[in-house]
């Protein structure tokens, strides 16, 4: 009997175990990569806009508390981000000296190297993303193929699992039929391996149709996706809104 509650729970349970943890997990980090993601791009708008303000204005103090407060956003130890803080520098002192030549030449070198640490960081974001969403097709995958071996588990042992119950049962209740506890018995567990595959398969065409979202707003998804793509599009906004609406409660 044991051995055979054992095999139910790794079969049956221990999928909608990992189901629930895969959800628990994936919604936390969806949590901390979108917050990840709107601080990068904060980050990104605030050091654009003082790049930009150094390159155009002729107030020596607007150059220098700009250069201050990129300088304080960047690392001093990086080889790119230092030919930034000395370009900086550099049209600092040429403005004090008003060195016309030497500063147009700067400004060029700036406006390059701030293009080129942007792109470097939206690429960064973008890998990140990337990278979550692989790992989430290839959980979502673990799951699907761990509900099927766990039916043909089931398969193996459930004449055992019907039998030990009707005797189990019988000595209570003399009057019950072993064909009641056999469909039982298997309406139960596939109700629950149904659901750990169902469950996993949905994620999956969620991940796809999410993954097309963005496909079809630039012209590019199969039309079969069209109508998925809404969907998903609707019910995430619905979420936002919902999150946003609490958050200001």
């Amino acid at each position: 009997m044991e051995k055979i509650l054992t095999a139910i729970i790794g079969s049956t349970v221990l999928s909608a175990v990992i189901t629930m943890l895969y959800t628990k997990f994936f919604n936390e980090k969806n949590h901390q990569v979108k917050y990840i993601i709107e601080e990068r791009q904060k980050w990104r708008n605030e050091i654009r806009d003082k790049l930009v303000d150094i390159c155009t204005t002729k107030d020596l103090a607007t150059v220098d508390k700009c250069r201050t407060f990129i300088r304080l956003r960047l690392n001093p130890n990086d080889v790119e981000d230092i030919k930034i803080i000395n370009c900086m520098d550099n049209i600092y002192e040429c403005m004090k000296v008003g060195s016309e030549e030497n500063y147009l030449s700067y400004q060029e070198q700036l406006k390059y190297l701030g293009s080129i640490l942007l792109k470097h960081d939206w690429e960064r974001v973008k890998r990140e993303t990337k990278f979550k969403r692989v790992s989430q097709f290839k959980l979502v995958g673990i799951i699907i193929i761990f509900s099927f071996l766990s039916q043909k588990d089931y398969n193996l042992i459930h004449p055992l699992v019907e039998n030990t119950l009707f005797q189990a049962l019988e000595k209570y209740y003399p009057v019950i039929e072993k064909e009641m506890v056999v469909s039982t018995v298997s309406l139960l567990v596939n109700l629950i391996i149904s659901y750990v595959m169902i469950n996993g398969i949905y994620r999956l065409i969620l991940l796809i149709a999410m993954k097309c979202v963005k496909r079809g707003q630039e012209g590019g998804a199969p039309s079969v996706w069209h109508p998925i793509c809404l969907w998903v599009s609707k019910k995430n906004n619905f979420r936002m809104t919902k999150e946003n609406s609490s958050q200001s409660e």
